[in-house]
């Protein structure tokens, strides 16, 4: 079993701030991409939950959804509903998602974690005010379906990050709080009852799947519409 790290060059998207460099990780012979995304403000929420918000550090973050393929290759098996190897990972909880960062470091890839609302929520917009995830139609997102698709599939970000606005609910870093305040690298509380669910599933209806749109969700939840994306803070 090994894990290595490649780097790659930057890709054309349609980020505001000019292409973006991608990082390529390998565990176990499964890849998966790491996109690095800048620092920067911008608005979250719509309506009279707008609020200007700031992340102050540049970071990586998952071009796609942790994958059934990954999941295997770190935790050993997948609990997934929906099989297929590019499809996401599903069923699994908060506190999965934690073990699978201290897996990753245990493997030689330290420092992965969950976003914070705040920072999906930059990696979901970079300056772009659409509605979902790249674009403005709800048409480019799965919802209202009977099924995940394979990753990679939907429209997106401006960062160039994949499938941020359908396909699986993906967990936060933080505990739920009615209304996060404006601020700099904001986050919820030490704790509560729920966390943070972003991104809308292939079950809501497309509303649910805007970017603005928040949720949360039981720690220990096990439902086939959560699943995760990777994180990771630059130093």
């Amino acid at each position: 079993m090994t894990s290595s790290i490649s780097r790659r060059g930057p890709r054309a998207v349609a980020a505001p701030f000019g292409p973006l460099a991608t990082i390529r990780y390998t565990v176990d012979g499964v890849d998966f991409d790491m996109v690095c995304v800048p620092p920067g403000r911008f608005v979250d929420g719509e309506g009279l939950t707008r609020r200007e918000l700031l992340v102050s550090r540049p970071f990586e973050l998952g071009v796609a959804p942790v994958t059934q393929a990954l999941w295997r290759a770190v935790m050993g098996l997948s609990p997934s509903s929906f099989r297929g190897r590019d499809r996401p990972v599903e069923r699994v909880s908060w506190n999965d998602a934690q073990q699978l960062m201290g897996a990753l470091a245990g493997r030689g890839l330290p420092g992965f974690r969950l976003p914070t609302e705040a920072e999906w929520a930059w990696a979901a917009r970079c300056g772009a005010p659409t509605r979902w995830a790249g674009a403005d139609r709800a048409k480019v997102v799965v919802a209202g379906s009977t099924q995940t698709v394979s990753i990679s599939s939907l429209s997106p970000s401006a960062a160039g990050v994949l499938d941020l606005s359908g396909n699986v609910w993906e967990w936060a870093g933080d505990y739920y709080s009615w209304l996060p305040a404006a601020g700099i690298d904001w986050q919820g509380p030490e704790s509560g009852s729920g966390c943070v669910v972003r991104g809308g599933g292939w079950t809501p209806a497309q509303r649910g799947t805007r970017i603005s749109h928040r949720d949360d969700a039981n720690p220990e939840d096990l439902d086939k519409t959560l699943g995760v994306r990777l994180f990771r803070t630059v130093d």
